[in-house]
């Protein structure tokens, strides 16, 4: 019986692991741009540094100006989700949203470019009726 237990926990582990340490080639073939800066914010209140790394890349989606932010939020059971904002130009930002550390989401990468981006006052959030979803590997130019 030990060996049966053992057998599916080496499984599951062999299942998460990959999820886990897979980042998409177009993702890291990110050029440097402008950046807004990067976050973590597990369920806490907002801090004024947060606020002002949103605003850096709602005022440069507004002039469609070149930038990018990171932020990593946590759902409700805790589990950090990460999102990897980048603005093109007007009306083009390209998101990420890695999801592989959800265990009650999709446990998957999402890769899309969007039109907009919004603030409801205190989270940032890619306005989804302006989205289109794109194979997470392709490169956006």
């Amino acid at each position: 019986m030990h060996r049966r237990v053992l057998g599916i926990g080496i499984g599951l582990i062999a299942l998460v692991l990959p999820a886990c340490s897979y980042t998409p080639s177009a993702l890291e073939a990110w050029p440097e741009k402008s950046s807004c800066g990067r976050y973590e914010n597990l369920n806490e209140p907002v801090s004024a540094d947060q606020t002002r790394m949103d605003r850096c890349l709602l005022d440069a989606v507004a002039a469609g100006r070149p930038a990018q932010l990171t932020r990593t939020s946590a759902t409700i059971e805790g589990d950090p989700i990460t999102e990897y904002y980048r603005v093109l130009g007007p009306g083009r930002v390209e998101v990420f949203i890695d999801s592989t550390r959800d265990s009650f989401g999709s446990r998957e990468w999402t890769h899309m470019l969007c039109e907009e981006v919004a603030d409801d006052g205190g989270s940032l959030y890619a306005v989804f009726e302006t989205c289109r979803e794109i194979p997470v590997d392709e490169i956006v130019e």
